[in-house]
């Protein structure tokens, strides 16, 4: 599993909040996927895309037990 990291950088961060805000909805479209694209670096987009899901899993898996 991946490890979360909570020390981003200013670019990191901003990524992070731009996924943050994009699935408000609990909806990623490509039209959001594509304005985060667009303002940020392909490594960046990637490295952050996938702390925003390993997250967003965790907090499912959790909500979920929780359920029980």
């Amino acid at each position: 599993m991946n490890e979360i990291n909570p020390h981003f950088s200013k670019d990191e961060f901003h990524a992070y909040l731009l996924f943050y805000c994009a699935n408000a909805d609990f909806v990623e479209q490509e039209e959001e996927m594509e304005f985060i694209k667009s303002k940020t670096e392909n490594e960046v987009f990637e490295k952050m895309h996938m702390q925003f899901q390993t997250q967003t899993t965790i907090f499912k898996e959790f909500k979920k037990l929780s359920e029980l």
